[in-house]
């Protein structure tokens, strides 16, 4: 649900009920309800009631109810009752109750409601709802419920309910409730729920609740509840509950409680609960509970004491 101005989309399905200014749509099946000013309709099958100034309609088969001046009818099947001034009809059957100013059809089929003045629509099929001014929309069956600014979304079936500003989203299907500002997002289903700033995440399946700042997640499933800044997590399936500052955890399968400080860990299934600082562990399967400062372990399954 998005509130700002100056939005573009571009794309297919994009699903959007929109309010913001300045908004362009042109394409195919955009259903709206709309009562902006500056709007164009050319098209087919646009049904309208309007009582806007300054409108165009150009097709067959205009069925209206209109009070303005200054009228003129040029087509087929224009049957009128009409009380302006100024009024020109020329064609067949051209039935009309029209009471506007300056108001021009031409066209095929454009039963129209619209109350804005300078209304453009140009696409087919175009029922719309929009309070926007000078908006575009230029794709695919585009329904949106869009409020932010400097929105631009590129991509296929993006579902989005979004409150931040200057959000870019490029992939398919990014099912997202974001609030943070500056956010990216890259790659295929990244469901999030992300109050951070500046996060960026680049994978497959990165599901994650996390409000850390300058957070970076690059690998595959990590599924994470961490609060700490400055995280750096590369490798595949890593669980943890973590609440260090500095900490690197480079291996598979790395299940840890730790809140020690400068903790490096290079090995396999090094499971562990450790409080200690300049802790290095370099081996397989070392089952320790230690807490010595400057202890080094290298070997294989040493389990031992600290004399």
């Amino acid at each position: 649900m998005d509130n700002s101005r100056e939005k573009r989309t571009i794309g297919h399905d994009v699903n959007k009920i929109d309010n913001s200014r300045e908004k362009r749509t042109i394409g195919h099946d955009v259903n709206k309800m709309d009562n902006s000013r500056e709007k164009r309709t050319i098209g087919h099958d646009a049904n309208k009631m309007d009582n806007s100034r300054e409108k165009r309609a150009i097709g067959h088969d205009a069925n209206k109810m209109d009070n303005s001046r200054e009228k003129r009818t040029i087509g087929h099947d224009a049957n009128k009752m009409d009380n302006s001034r100024e009024k020109r009809t020329i064609g067949h059957d051209a039935n009309k109750m029209d009471n506007s100013r300056e108001k021009r059809t031409i066209g095929h089929d454009a039963n129209k409601m619209d109350n804005s003045r300078e209304k453009r629509t140009i696409g087919h099929d175009a029922n719309k709802m929009d309070n926007s001014r000078e908006k575009r929309t230029i794709g695919h069956d585009a329904n949106k419920m869009d409020n932010s600014r400097e929105k631009r979304t590129i991509d296929h079936d993006v579902n989005k309910m979004d409150n931040s500003r200057e959000k870019r989203t490029i992939g398919h299907d990014a099912n997202k409730m974001d609030n943070s500002r500056e956010k990216r997002a890259i790659g295929h289903d990244a469901n999030k729920m992300d109050n951070s700033r500046e996060k960026r995440t680049i994978g497959h399946d990165a599901n994650k609740m996390d409000n850390s700042r300058e957070k970076r997640t690059i690998g595959h499933d990590a599924n994470k509840m961490d609060n700490s800044r400055e995280k750096r997590t590369i490798g595949h399936d890593a669980n943890k509950m973590d609440n260090s500052r500095e900490k690197r955890t480079i291996g598979h399968d790395a299940n840890k409680m730790d809140n020690s400080r400068e903790k490096r860990t290079i090995g396999h299934d090094a499971n562990k609960m450790d409080n200690s600082r300049e802790k290095r562990t370099i081996d397989h399967d070392v089952n320790k509970m230690d807490n010595s400062r400057e202890k080094r372990t290298i070997g294989h399954d040493a389990q031992g004491k600290a004399h």
